[in-house]
């Protein structure tokens, strides 16, 4: 695909999640915002606030950052490796969903990959040190979970665009989204495993299963 088709394919993208997900998404963000004055009468704003800036697209930026708006457009960007994401890039996703619901100036985000395919799950391969070690994916301050398996959790809605392939992690980071868009060729797969035994009833061990 040429990269002019890459970028016209980004905008599509873009524009199903804005115009798609932003109709589901006012009402919520009507109740957020009335909830935010009403909570916020005669009292100092919290100092955590913050102001979250853009990232711009390079070879090396890992997590993009786009505001448009009251509206914040967050992307995978390792298309050379099918978007697999590895740690740094787990933690740049981490920093984004703090920063974004921290910032009240924004209402909605949105997640997206660059590319042809929205994330084939982790780099293995990359994640092997992490594993060793027994350290947790996340350890520094200013971060959120993205896929929501720990506290704090955002309070803000959260648009998750996929297309091509969305697998394992990949998968995962679209399941926890407030609203979902999937394009025409989204093949989604998530490996499993499953315990295999002999005729005898012996053990033979572990295989992993893929199911799309």
């Amino acid at each position: 695909m040429s990269i002019a088709g890459l970028f016209e394919r980004r905008s599509l993208l873009k524009a199903a999640a804005a115009f798609g997900g932003l109709s589901a998404l006012s009402a919520r963000a009507t109740v957020a915002h009335a909830d935010e004055q009403d909570n916020t009468v005669g009292i100092q704003a919290p100092s955590d606030e913050v102001k979250m800036s853009d990232v711009t697209l390079s070879s090396t930026t890992k997590v993009t950052v786009e505001r448009r708006g009251k509206i914040v457009l967050i992307g995978i960007n390792r298309p050379y490796i099918q978007n697999r994401i590895d740690p740094e890039t787990f933690v740049g996703l981490a920093k984004a969903y703090y920063q974004y619901d921290h910032d009240p100036s924004l209402r909605a985000a949105v997640l997206f990959g660059h590319g042809d395919n929205f994330s084939r799950g982790i780099d293995v391969d990359a994640y092997q040190t992490l594993a060793a070690s027994g350290r947790p994916p996340i350890t520094e301050g200013g971060t959120i979970d993205p896929l929501a398996k720990t506290e704090p959790r955002l309070s803000k809605p959260l648009v998750v665009v996929v297309h091509g392939d969305a697998w394992n992690m990949g998968h995962e980071l679209h399941l926890v989204a407030d609203i979902r868009v999937a394009a025409a060729d989204t093949r989604f797969g998530l490996r499993t495993t499953k315990r295999r035994g002999n005729a005898d009833g012996s053990d033979e061990g572990f295989e992993i299963v893929v199911s799309r």
